[in-house]
């Protein structure tokens, strides 16, 4: 399996991105109240778990790519 390099600068831009939306629903739901409030701190919860997938898949393409680059 060759893995393309890109694809680690890509998903390294996706857990920057998921990171910077993260902080936005936390932003808003400090502006909200209520039901729209406890949903929009799910919502940040559920970035928070993608977040994480984000980076252990990030890993693992790195390690991929260092693998493939000492063949």
């Amino acid at each position: 399996m060759i893995t393309d390099p890109g694809a680690l600068t890509a998903l390294q831009s996706c857990h920057s991105d998921l990171h910077c939306a993260r902080a936005a629903a936390l932003s808003a739901a400090g502006h909200l109240g209520g039901a729209r409030a406890s949903r929009t701190l799910e919502l940040a919860e559920i970035l928070a778990d993608c977040i994480a997938g984000c980076h252990r898949l990030c890993f693992v393409v790195e390690g991929d790519l260092r693998y493939e680059g000492q063949r």
